[in-house]
């Protein structure tokens, strides 16, 4: 019955209105346009069906671990809160960095034009950008061998070889 929910604070009335607030006491960011309140059984691993089941903790687990041990990733802050609806209790939730410009701008300095930002789940989707440089390394990467050390090197002046590495050890 949990669900999760998006706090998303647009300026429809031109006030500039964000959450002026350190929500996350491993970063040093205190604004924010957009959080998420994560019911944690929202964990639905691809593998559910088979031999990996939904464990609800997965995903906060490897964010968690990642930033602990201060992998090459891009991780999602995030901390538990209570959730009481109408003085109803709903239960434990996370509450969660949005993964967008905002993010970007604060984590990156990069402004929106500027940023990429795609995600992979059942196939691929384009969160921010395009998808077209990452097609483009993608067929490259396929279509020659990446034995020939000028070959890998175009690869890895555009793609962060360790973050790659650490994802895979993560098993994100």
């Amino acid at each position: 019955p949990q669900k999760g929910v998006d706090f998303n604070v647009e300026d429809e009335y031109g006030t500039g209105v964000e959450i002026k607030k350190k929500m996350f006491y491993t970063s040093g960011r205190k604004k924010f346009n957009w959080l998420i309140l994560k019911a944690a059984a929202s964990d639905n691993f691809p593998g559910n069906a088979g031999s990996h089941p939904a464990a609800h903790i997965r995903d906060a687990y490897d964010q968690t671990l990642a930033e602990k041990f201060n992998m090459n990733l891009d991780i999602r802050r995030m901390d538990h809160c209570l959730v009481f609806i109408n003085g109803q209790y709903w239960g434990v939730y996370e509450y969660r960095e949005r993964v967008d410009a905002d993010y970007f701008d604060h984590y990156y300095d990069q402004q929106e034009q500027y940023v990429d930002n795609l995600q992979y789940w059942g196939g691929m989707n384009v969160k921010l950008g395009s998808d077209t440089a990452w097609d483009n390394l993608y067929y490259y990467v396929t279509s020659h061998n990446m034995a020939v050390p000028a070959y890998y090197q175009h690869v890895t002046d555009r793609l962060d070889i360790m973050s790659l590495i650490d994802a895979i050890v993560l098993g994100t």
